[in-house]
């Protein structure tokens, strides 16, 4: 029987995952959870975790969270994020995001970031990003871009390597990202709530309304990747990384002289910068403007 918590729902077999998911279809449980030995499918735009020894066959635009020593099989534009000693065998154009000791297999257009102690096996027009201590392995052709990172470099083996520097510019951060620069002004990104603010913004009493230019008033002269100052992304989708829970996309000018970057940074999808130096502009999760607020 599945067994219903406020949050979550448990299942252990095939029958109650289809149960569960046709129930909470539209975000009534925030979890669907796939626990045992048993196998499961899932297909079309469902969300499961999976636990312990469960195998999951992933298709279709299907999300997975996978964990424990759970096995996962993606295809199609599948995603799954995969930690502990979760395998992963990712075909076509699924994506896979892989920490602590994930095992990923990855063949045809797959796409995995690993990262901490990780191992990918790459074949085929796979693309691989490795950051840490992740270890690659990949075929002739496949891309796989290294990120070192504090806590070490990636082992790779074969491949076409593009080494990303432990440190870039403010200049090279942009160039880097695709980000939209001109005249010295990057348009940078925040995904925000519905008050145009975040938990760290609102305790600084700092907000992200558009049409104004908000400025950090706890600005440390850039010294720490975290806190002390406004951070931005090169994407309303990178940015979403920070604010799973955003109902909100702002875009912020900000002069590239003043944007700190770090070196071997935690986030380096993130910089800082001490204020957004022209008005902010509402946009959608594509960045496309949706107006300004009065």
């Amino acid at each position: 029987m599945t067994r219903t918590y406020a949050t979550h729902v448990l299942v252990k077999t095939q029958e109650e995952l289809h149960a569960a998911l046709a129930k909470y279809d539209g975000g009534k449980a925030r979890v669907v959870e796939c626990v045992g030995d048993a196998t499961f499918t899932v297909t079309d735009s469902a969300s499961v975790r999976a636990y312990d020894s469960a195998t999951v066959v992933a298709s279709g635009s299907a999300t997975v969270r996978a964990s424990g020593s759970a096995t996962v099989v993606a295809s199609d534009s599948a995603t799954v994020r995969a930690s502990g000693s979760a395998t992963v065998w990712a075909h076509d154009s699924a994506s896979v995001w892989a920490y602590g000791s994930a095992t990923v297999r990855a063949h045809d257009s797959a796409t995995v970031w690993a990262h901490n102690l990780a191992a990918v096996w790459a074949h085929d027009s796979a693309s691989v990003w490795a950051y840490g201590l992740a270890t690659v392995v990949a075929a002739r052709f496949v891309a796989v871009t290294i990120g070192p990172t504090r806590y070490g470099t990636p082992t790779v083996t074969g491949g076409v390597q593009i080494v990303i520097p432990a440190h870039m510019t403010a200049q090279e951060w942009c160039e880097y990202h695709g980000v939209e620069v001109a005249d010295g002004v990057a348009t940078l990104y925040k995904a925000v709530d519905d008050d145009y603010s975040t938990d760290n913004a609102r305790r600084a009493g700092i907000t992200y309304t558009p049409g104004t230019q908000p400025s950090a008033p706890d600005w440390d002269g850039g010294k720490a990747e975290c806190g002390a100052g406004l951070h931005f992304c090169p994407t309303p989708w990178h940015a979403r990384r920070f604010n799973e829970q955003a109902k909100r996309y702002v875009a912020c000018p900000v002069r590239v002289d003043e944007i700190v970057t770090h070196k071997h940074p935690e986030h380096p999808t993130k910089i800082k910068a001490p204020r957004v130096c022209g008005p902010i502009v509402e946009v959608d999760i594509d960045g496309n403007p949706v107006g300004v607020a009065a």
